[in-house]
């Protein structure tokens, strides 16, 4: 798990940040990541997009109104 540093107003260049500083975490610590799923919120860029892909990423984007994964998760038993 990768937890990123937040901020009441990402804005491009936060965001292109922390995809930077993603890829070196997964390098760094040697992680068999291959894919990053993201929701299609405008932060999110096709700026952001190519930071990972060139870390050698598959982008996946979740499909159009499907529900947070944390409202979910009240709703699945967690062990």
């Amino acid at each position: 798990m990768f937890v990123s540093p937040s901020t009441v107003h990402p804005y491009e260049t936060w965001v292109k940040e922390q995809a930077a500083d993603f890829s070196k975490h997964v390098k760094k610590a040697k992680l068999p990541a291959d894919v990053l799923m993201h929701d299609r919120d405008t932060k999110f860029t096709a700026a952001f997009d190519k930071l990972l892909r060139e870390g050698g990423l598959r982008i996946k984007r979740k499909a159009y109104r499907s529900p947070d994964p944390c409202r979910c998760l009240r709703y699945l038993p967690v062990r």
